[in-house]
């Protein structure tokens, strides 16, 4: 089960800093800054998800219908990235 991931850009093809793109998605969505939290905790769930191999559509399928914005997150990372995610052994 793969461990790691990072999110490459579709546009630029170079991997993307998850704080940069938690900022790029807070001013996309107009949510506030905030040094301590991810923004609705998209890397503890999503990030979560990727590093264990799961694809944006079966993230999707996990998310209750009534919590749409963990879906426009989704949908915002999987429209600009592609996720590479892969196992390292210590």
């Amino acid at each position: 089960m793969p461990n790691y991931f990072k999110l490459i850009s579709k546009e630029t093809g170079e991997p993307k800093v998850f704080q940069e793109l938690d900022n790029e998605m807070r001013e996309h969505f107009n949510v506030p800054p905030d040094p301590e939290k991810w923004l609705y905790s998209w890397y503890d769930f999503i990030g979560l998800g990727l590093a264990m191999g799961k694809t944006f559509d079966e993230l999707r399928g996990f998310v209750h219908k009534d919590e749409q914005h963990i879906h426009k997150v989704i949908d915002y990372i999987d429209e600009r990235y592609t996720a590479d995610a892969w196992y390292q052994r210590k």
